[in-house]
């Protein structure tokens, strides 16, 4: 045990003492550049990125100000972490106002800047202006009690209205989301289908797919509609009265700023989309048929891409890679954790996978290759990689992907080793090739376009454009070539394929700002080269399409992006309008490209001064009149109270790694602010700290109090805890946790008969292994499989009355859980439960006088609902009757081990049985308006029914409200 406790200590001083953990984990010799309004934080290796900032932040800041009728009023911390390649970036008031850039580069869906780095830190920038848009009182109240003490921000506006802004901010010069053709197809597919939400089912509260997606997509046309009807001086005033809580919900807002009520806003904004005249299915438009034996209508599939006869893409909803293979049958080929995308070779063998890896610090993009025969897997050497695909030139095999350096990338080549009999047990992934990029340019979807050459999208300075890289993968050293496109449109999803005839065909998806997403094709015949653009909208767009090589009669396989659901359509070329023009390529400029790696691809540094940065965060944080601190009772037993009055000190990192809190405070006693405090007068203080990586990979805690009563020092303790989480083999998880705790001195004096004095040390230890899958796209469509196996100690010295009684006791117990997705075979309708999901837990001696314990649960019904009310800031979510029954055997006159159940099975007869049979009906629900609205703040009311068949007493059935509340 003190092994353990001091491990746990060295990893915790480590952390704090040499590097900086969460999104900086392991990055030392912190530097940074103020200006006059930010403190920009980063490691050495983001200099350039940094200065880059630097140079404009002030402005930008300026600018969002100047639109919306305010002025710069409040400095801020600016981290950028390059311990990622997963694009994203966020704002937080969380301990301070501060915001935190990946330094890597976007994926297609936000390739909409001319800059992603500026880009995107104006969209964050604007959310702690408009948070911050606040009145003399509440600044007032930020200035002592801190940042994060905005009520308006949790209370009134919720994540569509702030979503709304910042998309509506970042799109204001011409680019940016609401400029490309990709982000507005979610809001005009809804109106389409008739499935057009009210202002009340986007906020945030949904938690069903596209739960995440929708108030972006939502937010931020709904925004720029309504600055354009009533102006930004109108909208201001919006923001004003919401975040100063002038009004209590977004709603009320609405009404006060604009006199107007935010339904017949909403309505007016619907009637305003323009939507095609076409079939809101897609299977009634000419040529389009649903791709049955595929997938459900009700599935979530992407990247789809041909090869050798057979078919292969993603089930987003799963995770799991499916194919199609030439005899029409659909398997399974791999279930992956973190699996995004797939590409197969042009002779259906292998395919290369697309991979987030959480077994880092930082998740990372990463690649592997399979062979689809086989099943078996190599993963490529290096982080950093992604879009890839399998191309073959003179005999030789290579594997092509996207290597993301900061703001720079690269295309990459690794040769496959291979055999007559296929590929080689071992794969190192020799690079063979390299093509650098411009700093800021972007290569995406690189395909196969046979006899050395690799096709590829790319995106530069705000433009789409498709390129051909001849003869590369041969030893060619040109500038690639580009295809001439109609201007102002976005690409996505380049997929190539060759027909028996020997004919080469690009597909891709394409769109304008006043179109879907319709199918592109460019055809390499002996009849000469030629473009191909659809000609008319189809319902759920055309997202990856790919052609089924080896059919007569041309055909491609595509996704359909509906409102609730992505579908794998078929469409028939011939079949289809398309505008036909002889392809045109111009060769791209030679200056800055060539052979030398991404992180020679840079700029120039700028002329900002950059120090060592030492922080300290520890001067800036939250500040509360009370504070909370834990007693522990000598059995280990602990409870939380609160001590008012007094003071608590929150603080955390500028990147959210590392963060503190202390505070000390007085219980007058006589329970004052009872059920919360103890009826006895304390005084007490606490500490605690917490960190580790910004995945599950390792987190830790410790803490400590001490506690005062009118006799002086009346109890402390200390506490830790180390935990991690590491996949591996599919959809597998090893799961360690170790908690220890050390409490002496007395209970309160309002305790009846406790001990003089105690000092108890208590340790628990968990180690589980699960393998855990979505089967499907339903709420309950999970299965999980796990062992889990917890060791408890210990060690309990009691006083009483100069007498000392010792206790040293240890727990070893297996625990068995299963979920299984239904008991009964059938598959629901489309957001209905009816078919028995069942979760099964067991657990062997998990308490001294207990044998066996066991609980089993199912959901008999179940209804989504996934509606807010437009007058009352309440969303309901899904309605739920579930029913489970309880039993445990306990021994009341020995103590049982694990390592003595012979025994303890052979004396059942004598144990007691207790067994419970419950039926619950419960409605989910959230409330809906400001931070509330998000699932993660559901809550439950309803109704539970509970027999005991073995309990003695007058009457078995018991009834209680089943009621719970996340906050």
């Amino acid at each position: 045990m003190k092994k353990r406790l001091l491990l746990i200590f060295m990893l915790i001083s480590a952390s704090l003492a040499f590097c900086s953990d969460g999104l900086l984990w392991g990055k030392g010799r912190l530097r940074t550049i103020s200006t006059e309004w930010f403190d920009i934080i980063f490691p050495p290796e983001c200099e350039e990125t940094a200065q880059a900032l630097a140079k404009e932040a002030d402005t930008i800041y300026v600018e969002i100000c100047r639109s919306l009728g305010t002025s710069p009023s409040f400095r801020m911390p600016v981290t950028i972490t390059p311990a990622t390649d997963v694009f994203n970036a966020y704002f937080s008031n969380f301990s301070v106002n501060h915001i935190v850039l990946y330094d890597t580069l976007p994926g297609e869906g936000l390739s909409v800047f001319e800059s992603a780095l500026l880009g995107t830190f104006r969209h964050e920038l604007t959310h702690a202006v408009t948070i911050n848009m606040r009145s003399p009182f509440w600044r007032a109240v930020d200035s002592v009690l801190g940042d994060v003490m905005n009520f308006g921000c949790y209370v009134t506006m919720p994540s569509m209205i702030k979503e709304g802004a910042s998309v509506a901010e970042e799109s204001r010069s011409g680019k940016g989301r609401l400029h490309d053709g990709f982000y507005l197809h979610t809001f005009r597919q809804a109106k389409l289908q008739g499935k057009f939400p009210t202002f009340a089912d986007v906020t945030g509260a949904r938690d069903t797919y596209p739960a995440g997606l929708l108030p972006y997509a939502f937010g931020g046309p709904f925004t720029e509609w309504i600055q354009e009807k009533y102006g930004m001086e109108k909208y201001a005033e919006f923001w004003y009265e919401g975040i100063n809580m002038h009004a209590v919900t977004y709603g009320q807002a609405c009404k006060r700023a604009y006199g107007t009520s935010l339904s017949s806003e909403w309505k007016e904004f619907r009637e305003s989309i323009f939507v095609p005249d076409v079939p809101p299915s897609p299977e009634d438009a000419a040529g389009i048929s649903f791709a049955e034996g595929l997938s459900s209508k009700a599935e979530r599939c992407t990247s789809i891409s041909s090869g050798g006869g057979k078919l292969l893409w993603v089930e987003d909803s799963t995770g799991n890679l499916m194919c199609r293979e030439k005899d029409g049958n659909v398997v399974i080929k791999s279930a992956v954790t973190g699996l995004q995308a797939s590409s197969i070779s042009n002779d259906g063998r292998y395919a290369a996978l697309d991979v987030q890896d959480s077994n880092h610090p930082a998740e990372r993009n990463r690649v592997r290759l399979i062979d689809l025969e086989t099943g078996k897997q190599w993963t490529v050497p290096g982080v950093s990689l992604r879009d890839s695909c399998i191309a073959e030139c003179n005999g030789n095999l290579f594997l092509c992907a996207v290597e993301v350096k900061k703001q720079n990338c690269s295309l990459v080549a690794f040769r496959i080793n291979r055999n007559e009999k296929g590929l080689s047990s071992r794969q190192d992934f020799p690079e063979v090739f390299r093509y650098s990029f411009p700093h800021g340019a972007i290569c995406f979807s690189p395909v196969d376009a046979f006899g050395g050459d690799i096709a590829f999208l790319a995106y530069e300075d705000g433009k789409w454009s498709l390129c051909i890289l001849p003869s590369w993968l041969s030893g060619g050293n040109l500038p690639y070539e580009k295809v001439r496109l109609p201007d102002g449109i976005s690409l996505r999803d380049l997929r190539s394929s060759r027909l028996s005839s020997g004919e080469k065909i690009f597909t891709f998806s394409w769109a304008g700002l006043s179109t879907f997403p319709r199918l592109g094709i460019i055809r390499f015949s002996s009849e000469g080269e030629r473009l191909f653009l659809l000609d008319t909208d189809i319902s759920g767009g055309v997202y990856s399409p790919a052609v089924e090589a080896d059919s007569q009669n041309l055909s491609v396989f595509y996704i359909a992006d509906l409102f609730t659901e992505r579908r794998i359509m078929r469409a028939d070329i011939s079949s289809l309008p398309f505008a036909e023009s002889r392809l045109v390529k111009e060769t791209a400029s030679p200056v800055a490209y060539g052979f030398a790696s991404a992180e020679e691809q840079t700029e120039s540094v700028g002329d900002f001064v950059s120090k060592p940065w030492h922080g300290p965060f520890f001067t800036r944080g939250v500040i509360a009149p009370f504070s909370m601190i834990d007693v522990y009772s000598y059995n280990g037993t602990k409870s939380t109270s609160i001590y008012f009055p007094g003071v608590s000190w929150f603080t955390s990192s500028p990147w959210d790694g590392t963060a503190f809190i202390a505070g000390a405070g007085v219980n007058p006693g006589g329970g004052f602010l009872s059920p919360l405090q103890d009826r006895s007068f304390l005084a007490g203080a606490m500490a605690k700290i917490s960190g580790g990586t910004s995945t599950p990979l390792f987190k830790y805690n410790a803490g400590a109090n001490i506690i005062f009563d009118s006799r002086g020092i009346m109890q402390g303790s200390f506490t830790a805890q180390a935990e991690s989480t590491i996949s591996f083999a599919g959809k597998s998880f090893l799961y360690i946790k170790d908690s220890f705790v050390s409490s002496w001195g007395r209970e309160s004096q309002s305790v009846q008969r406790s001990p003089d004095f105690f000092m108890d040390v208590r340790n628990s230890f968990v180690i589980q292994i699960r393998v855990s899958q979505k089967t499907g796209p339903g709420y309950y469509e999970k299965a999980l499989l796990a062992f889990q196996f917890n060791y408890d100690s210990a060690w309990l010295n009691v006083w009483v009355r100069k007498n000392r009684m010792n206790l040293t006791d240890s727990v070893f117990s297996p625990a068995f859980v299963v979920t299984l997705p239904k008991i009964i075979p059938v598959d629901c309708a489309e957001g209905f439960t009816y078919n028995l999901p069942l979760k099964l837990r067991v657990f062997l001696a998990p308490q001294a006088n207990c044998l066996v314990s066991a609980a089993a649960d199912t959901v008999i019904f179940s209804a989504e609902i996934q509606k807010g009310l437009t007058f009352f800031p309440l969303y309901f979510n899904r309605i739920v009757l579930e029913g489970g029954y309880q039993m445990g055997l306990y021994d009341e006159t020995s103590s049982v081990r694990i390592w003595n159940l012979s025994d303890s099975f052979a004396s059942i007869g004598r144990m007691k049985y207790i067994d419970a049979v419950h039926l619950s009906l419960v409605m989910q629900a959230t409330i809906n308006t400001g931070a509330l609205a998000n699932p993660l703040m559901m809550g439950t009311v309803g109704v539970t029914f509970t027999y005991y068949p073995h309990y003695v007493r007058e009457n078995p059935f018991a009834i209680s409200l089943a009621t719970s509340l996340n906050l």
